[in-house]
């Protein structure tokens, strides 16, 4: 996960207009691009150092920015092409840093999801009406459940929307048979990236920047906080 100062993005510079069909803006990630996009340089407050990965914000999101060392790390690691790197320019001050790569993920791995040992909260937002009929106020609720397979936890997300229903995953597991070091998920939400612990130490390895790492069991509520155990393992 990344843990890049807020304020690090300070503006962006335009290269084409964005309803150009060739701004990556425009393009999902999900699909291979086979063509050369046009990105946005990215205008980088003074005095923040460069971390190795952090998000791509504005019109890029979700995409991710990664340093040279990063990207070959994550292109050594796995034979299987899921993320797509476009090279991309850094302007912070007067200097235009190049060695940087904004992301395009075209490949996930939602059914690597153990659906039946994951744990996921699934949040309803009931609306209230007044005896005229006008919506005034909503009740909230909120169950912990787990679901069979990726086609009943879908159809429990996609029927939701329309109920003002959503669905987090609090405590996901992935199948004992999954030997991928890179995971990539688009219907669960599961936001980052998901690296094999073998992965992990080689990129610990390197001392990379704006980086850190979570482990999959720990809920976020257990891992943040002026009291989470994220302090047991970063300062």
């Amino acid at each position: 996960m990344t843990v890049a100062p807020l304020d690090l993005i300070k503006d962006y510079s335009e290269k084409c207009h964005i309803n150009d069909p060739h701004f990556l803006g425009n393009h999902d990630n999900r699909s291979l691009l086979s063509f050369e996009p046009k990105i946005s340089d990215i205008i980088l407050n003074n005095r923040i150092k460069v971390p190795d990965l952090f998000s791509a914000g504005g019109m890029l999101s979700p995409r991710k920015i990664v340093s040279t060392r990063l990207k070959k790390i994550l292109e050594n690691s796995s034979e299987k092409m899921s993320i797509q790197f476009f090279p991309i320019s850094l302007i912070q001050g007067k200097k235009i840093t190049q060695g940087h790569w904004i992301t395009n993920f075209v490949s996930f791995k939602d059914e690597s999801l153990d659906f039946e040992k994951s744990t996921f909260i699934v949040n309803t937002d009931t609306p209230v009406k007044n005896k005229y009929g006008v919506y005034i106020d909503s009740v909230s609720s909120s169950e912990r459940r787990r679901f069979k397979n990726l086609s009943e936890f879908l159809q429990i997300k996609n029927e939701g929307w329309e109920k003002g229903t959503t669905v987090f995953a609090e405590i996901p597991f992935i199948k004992e048979s999954e030997n991928d070091p890179i995971l990539l998920f688009d219907e669960v939400p599961i936001l980052g990236i998901i690296v094999s612990e073998e992965l992990k130490k080689e990129m610990e390895k390197h001392g990379l920047r704006g980086i850190e790492f979570k482990p999959l069991e720990i809920p976020d509520e257990e891992w943040y906080g002026p009291n989470g155990l994220r302090k047991q393992f970063y300062k």
